[in-house]
């Protein structure tokens, strides 16, 4: 998907992830094939600790990575999830600051649960096609 994007959409300055994972090899193809991304989004998606870092560290023009309700997979063995509180520890300030996160528990989302199904339909679909990042939210 990323290399057609690339391929097709040669000044693409922003994209939105919003189904499945977000692992390294997406990010090692958007390093490649959208270099010019300024903002991302990668909200309620479980991705690898290791994409977020490609991202952060290689996508030099990138300002603004939602990753809102993510679960951050720390991949070695044993497998364990970084704590969005963990973040201002493991990362340097100028990568924090591209951040847009919520601590768990604090936003209409994941008080209401990361229930995919309801990602769909049912009583909170309104918050599900939301993003922080106002350009690539969601228009009925």
């Amino acid at each position: 998907m990323i290399l057609a994007i690339g391929k097709h959409c040669n000044n693409i300055t922003e994209l939105k992830f919003s189904d499945g994972n977000f692992e390294e090899k997406h990010a090692l193809a958007m390093t490649k094939y959208t270099p010019k991304l300024k903002i991302l989004s990668i909200r309620h998606i479980i991705m690898s600790w290791k994409a977020l870092l490609c991202v952060l560290n290689f996508l030099e023009d990138l300002e603004k990575v939602n990753i809102c309700n993510s679960l951050i997979l720390e991949t070695a063995y044993p497998l364990t999830f970084v704590e969005m509180s963990e973040l201002k520890d493991l990362l340097p300030t100028s990568s924090m600051e591209k951040l847009i996160y919520c601590e768990t528990g604090t936003c209409l989302r994941c008080m209401n649960g990361r229930d995919i199904i309801r990602s769909r339909n049912g009583p909170y679909e309104d918050i599900w096609g939301e993003d922080e990042i106002a350009s690539l939210a969601h228009l009925p």
